[in-house]
């Protein structure tokens, strides 16, 4: 069985800690399971996302593969309405790949979208 393929979306400003988190999440589960289950990759904008403290995290303007599921990565501490316009402006931004997804989803290649935010998921 293929990993399942997870596609983060990383903003034009993010914190380190959650995208890291997140694959060090990852990286445990293919650890206690002896095997990868789950692969991923980041994407953005920019071919080098960037902390504000400057901390680089590798990226692709495309996925390198079918997803079979899409992270898009909002500021933690936001008020709500700040949250749900920043993950809006970077929805537009992500559109081609959103799309992709969607059009994933509607096909037989099981995937799904998931919006994530220190504050919760959609």
């Amino acid at each position: 069985m293929s990993p399942v393929h997870v596609v983060i979306w990383l903003p034009s400003t993010f914190y380190s800690a959650v995208a890291a988190t997140l694959v060090e999440m990852f990286d445990m589960v293919n650890t206690i399971r002896r095997e990868q289950v789950l692969s991923f990759e980041f994407v953005a904008r920019q071919p080098d996302a960037a902390t504000t403290p400057g901390i680089s995290f590798q990226t692709k303007r495309e996925p390198s593969r079918r997803m079979d599921v899409l992270i898009l990565l909002a500021m933690p501490g936001m008020q709500i309405p700040e949250l749900v316009t920043s993950l809006e402006e970077e929805s537009r931004h992500a559109a081609p790949i959103i799309a992709r997804a969607q059009r994933c989803r509607k096909s037989s290649c099981g995937g799904w979208t998931l919006r994530f935010s220190a504050r919760g998921s959609d």
